[in-house]
């Protein structure tokens, strides 16, 4: 039996999932399992789904992972700092104070950030991921 929950999400949330969609470094690394979020077309229709199902390796072809905070936060390795919470903070508000374009959620500025510290690319005005 598939157990998932599929919601509607609001405009603002738009952009958040084109930066997914097109973040192939972070779309590589994911291994599906259960609670992940994820978009997938049907009947002309994008779905946002989370789901508690594990599913197999060709899943991922047919399927854009939407990673959490708390997820993009856990792909940073913040093992050198004693002091996480106050370096995370501290980093990203360096890093916002950095950007060209700003965010419209946290989602999209912890994605943007990861994009930067772990594969050197930021969020341009043309809605793609580009080399600095």
């Amino acid at each position: 039996m598939i157990a998932c929950i599929e919601i509607w999400w609001s405009i603002d949330m738009d952009n958040y999932i084109l930066m997914c969609q097109t973040a192939r470094e972070i779309q590589e690394r994911w291994e599906p399992k259960e609670g992940d979020w994820f978009i997938y077309r049907t009947e002309n229709r994008i779905r946002l789904t989370g789901s508690s199902l594990r599913y197999p390796d060709t899943y991922k072809m047919t399927r854009w992972w939407i990673p959490t905070q708390e997820q993009l936060q856990g792909m940073i390795d913040w093992s050198p700092f004693s002091y996480k919470v106050s370096t995370q903070a501290f980093q990203i508000n360096e890093f916002y104070n950095t950007m060209k374009i700003m965010p419209e959620s946290m989602s999209e500025l912890w994605l943007a950030f990861v994009m930067f510290e772990l594969y050197q690319k930021q969020w341009s005005a043309d809605k793609k991921w580009v080399g600095v």
